[in-house]
């Protein structure tokens, strides 16, 4: 039964992506207003795309999918279904590793969803996605980020980089910090994305808890001290996080990353 279930998730999954992403080319091509038809694109096909995988959220909180302004997103990063979950609320632009855009299928749909790619360790390609997160901002765009830099197992938030913090500066933007809790072992660590996913979709059922912080002004505060700022109120809200998820968190590692693996994930 778990293998039936498996599979016809997984196909679910796969072709729920193709059928989208050809409808999001479909429209950049012809519409006029592809962008906003985008957005709705966006949201909707991550919405399919956790439910086929079994997915169900409990939210505490709100966000608002259209935002007055630049608003950088920051949150912790446990799976690779963060990204489905954020861009079904939000509709925004994901900053993420630079292999994905090579991978098939999925790669198209992250270059079609107007991801911004950065090559970890590579200080031009780092400098380049800061430009890249900054335009995002600059005509009102949200932009989804994990500071974490790449997946860990537990509730404990780790130190939050600096980059997309830095793309902040001088722009009249908010940042809203949000939590996200899973059930015991679903956190892709030290596991493939294929052999990831494939564990999700073979659970009867994964409820994650997502809690929304307020957003807060970036005005005056130095790079550092928007970093620790958001990474102090993630881990706040992870507590609210777990409670709506109602499950234990899978153990940490004395606070140290938990290593993949290959490589680190987006």
């Amino acid at each position: 039964m778990q293998k039936l279930r498996q599979i016809t998730r997984l196909l679910r999954f796969v072709w729920i992506s193709f059928m989208e992403l050809i409808s999001a080319r479909l429209v950049l091509a012809i519409s006029s207003n592809g962008a906003e038809r985008l957005f709705h694109i966006k949201r909707r096909c991550a919405r399919r795309v956790i439910h086929a995988l079994g997915v169900r959220l409990r939210v505490d909180g709100e966000l608002e999918p259209r935002y007055p302004k630049g608003r950088l997103v920051v949150a912790n990063h446990r799976s690779a279904i963060d990204v489905g979950i954020l861009m079904s609320a939000t509709g925004g632009v994901f900053l993420s590793r630079a292999d994905v855009a090579d991978w098939p299928l999925f790669g198209a749909v992250s270059k079609t969803a107007e991801t911004i790619f950065v090559e970890r360790g590579n200080k031009r390609s780092g400098a380049a996605a800061i430009r890249e997160i900054r335009k995002r901002l600059e005509v009102g765009l949200t932009v989804l980020v994990f500071p974490e830099g790449t997946t860990h197992g537990g509730d404990l938030v780790r130190e939050f980089r600096g980059g997309a913090f830095v793309a902040c500066k001088g722009l009249d933007v908010d940042i809203q910090p949000v939590a996200l809790a899973y059930p015991y072992g679903c956190e892709y660590v030290n596991t493939s994305f294929g052999s990831h996913v494939k564990k999700i979709a073979g659970q009867k059922e994964s409820i994650v808890g997502m809690a929304y912080g307020q957003p807060f002004a970036v005005g005056e505060q130095t790079t550092s001290e928007l970093a620790e700022r958001a990474q102090r109120e993630v881990q706040e809200l992870m507590e609210r996080a777990r409670a709506k998820q109602g499950g234990p968190a899978s153990p940490s590692e004395d606070g140290k990353p938990t290593k993949h693996g290959e490589k680190e994930n987006a």
